[in-house]
């Protein structure tokens, strides 16, 4: 779900304090490209050798485009910004959206810009920023809604097609990729018609400048929510984070539809308790409208493939509250078992900088959606999502990285002696999203970590966990109830594996602790664990 901003300014800030020559770097890059090339070319063939697709070129991002003369302006930007020789570093891959010249000066032109020193080096920084994405080489053929990695000024891309399918690839909707996958040592560019315009938008200042929202506008402001849906960061574990918001808008003709015209009439519906308190019913119904995502179409859109039933599940903001959505027939509806609720069509999708705005057809009540199959990972809770590390697929695999343990706040554990260092974060190739959590608690111990909000129902519980060598066994335990058999993870071969804990009953919506108590001394690794609805 939401990644974390630092990541990719990270990356940034650690490539451009290498201390090089310039006259030295040019050509040992220049050496280890024409090498690392000439494996390439041995090793496989070009999938995309046609007239499409520019050829593969031996040099890194930012020498390559120095070479061409139609970008000298997009490298003098480079070059301002202190992120050219950022983008010659042969080890990190970068997908870059780039411009030619007429490009830049159409852009000057539109800003009231002379020339490119005329703009502000923080604006020139963020701009330039917004066109890369560190960490990964994406070529056309992923770009499908929102790109997964975010940008290196911490936001998030969308590709669509329009009418001629990869011909009319329109970048956040507005710039035209007009030439695919140009290769270079280090990643792959993507010309454009157009520079990227930033999305400095919040989604209150969407909501906002929208008079067809002015009661759910209100309300907000009366429920004290206005300043955090303006918000694009939170402070968690002394670290500013993201703070994103996917809010399911309703209008005021959706409103006047079920009897209310004004903010007095929806204050009405809830008249046991102030809508300023943290706990009031209308509070409650204002944040059952959000959940904590950067999530477009595309992405409300993916189902399990192997579930039987297209419905997810998401936590909304809303003190252990769930909505549902589910594909039925080609059309999201929410809740369908309550009040089948459904995107108002040409009103989803509407990006802010912190989140999306989806405009629904019906004031959407509060409901418990019935229970559906989800996967949650052991590594998919805040203390990690903070750290710098996370998912970052450029670190090299099978590294461990320390968990804030003092700042913690859903994950603990316990060891004699006391050891900070007996959980981890693990970056592991082949699992899900890349990660696991390593556990080594020695022959007394536990760690517990915190889920998600899980609907009231009965689950079949699976656990995936890593086995190898001589290692440790543990016993699971949810809100220390003992669940399933003694997990082994010994294996003479390093193997997935998949063991049945069996079921349990969760008579409420409520986040649950999961624990893993040590039996015997020795490593364990844990990826996730699968709820699957029973009946």
């Amino acid at each position: 779900m939401a990644r974390v901003y630092w990541n990719k300014i990270h990356i940034i800030k650690t490539l451009i304090k290498v201390n090089i020559k310039i006259q030295y770097m040019k050509k040992i890059l220049l050496l280890s490209g024409l090498l690392l090339l000439s494996l390439w070319m041995v090793r496989c063939k070009d999938s995309l050798e046609d007239t499409t697709f520019a050829t593969a070129s031996e040099k890194p991002v930012g020498i390559f485009l120095e070479g061409q003369p139609e970008y000298s302006e997009w490298v003098k930007l480079l070059k301002r910004t202190n992120l050219f020789n950022a983008l010659n570093i042969s080890k990190t891959k970068f997908t870059c959206f780039v411009a030619d010249n007429d490009a830049v000066q159409k852009y000057l032109q539109a800003k009231g810009y002379a020339t490119i020193e005329d703009i502000p080096m923080a604006d020139a920084i963020y701009l330039m920023r917004y066109h890369i994405i560190p960490g990964n080489a994406y070529t056309h053929s992923t770009f499908s809604g929102q790109i997964l990695d975010t940008t290196a000024s911490g936001d998030y891309l969308t590709v669509k097609y329009r009418e001629g399918g990869i011909n009319a690839m329109y970048v956040n909707d507005y710039s035209l990729i007009i030439r695919k996958d140009i290769q270079t040592i280090n990643g792959y560019l993507h010309k454009i018609d157009q520079l990227l315009d930033p999305i400095t938008k919040s989604v209150w200042d969407l909501i906002s400048e929208q008079s067809s929202y002015s009661i759910f506008k209100e309300a907000l402001e009366y429920c004290q929510l206005d300043e955090w849906m303006k918000a694009r960061n939170k402070t968690v574990n002394e670290k500013s984070v993201r703070d994103y918001k996917t809010v399911f808008i309703v209008s005021n003709e959706t409103f006047q539809a079920d009897g209310i015209n004004s903010l007095e009439d929806l204050k009405n519906r809830f008249p046991s308790q102030q809508g300023t308190s943290q706990d009031s019913v209308l509070r409650q119904f204002m944040l059952y409208h959000v959940i904590n995502s950067y999530s477009d179409f595309g992405q409300l859109s993916e189902f399990d493939k192997d579930a039987t039933e297209k419905t997810k599940n998401y936590v909304t903001m809303a003190t252990n509250q769930v909505l549902s959505v589910e594909d039925l027939n080609k059309q999201l509806v929410i809740n369908r078992y309550a009040d089948s609720v459904l995107l108002v069509t040409d009103k989803y999708d509407q990006q802010a900088n912190n989140g999306y705005l989806h405009e629904v057809n019906k004031t959407m009540p509060i409901a418990t959606p019935r229970p559906a199959k989800f996967i949650w990972e052991f590594t998919d809770i805040e203390d990690c999502r903070i750290m710098e590390e996370y998912r970052k697929t450029s670190l090299p695999d099978q590294t461990q990285y320390m968990i804030d343990r003092e700042n913690a706040t859903e994950i603990e554990w316990f060891t004699v002696p006391d050891n900070d260092g007996a959980v981890k974060y693990n970056i592991r190739s082949g699992w899900t999203n890349g990660d696991l959590l390593w556990v080594s608690l020695g022959n007394v111990g536990w760690v517990k970590v915190k889920t998600p909000v899980i609907v009231k129902g009965t689950y079949k519980i699976t656990i995936r966990k890593f086995n190898w060598g001589n290692r440790g066994k543990a016993q699971v335990y949810i809100d220390d109830e003992k669940i399933g058999p003694v997990l082994n993870f010994t294996n003479q071969s390093a193997t997935p594996e998949y063991t049945v804990l069996g079921t349990k009953t969760f008579p409420e919506n409520a986040r649950h602790w999961v624990k893993l108590v040590s039996l015997k001394s020795g490593d364990t690794e844990v990826d996730q664990l699968t709820f699957e609805p029973v009946n």
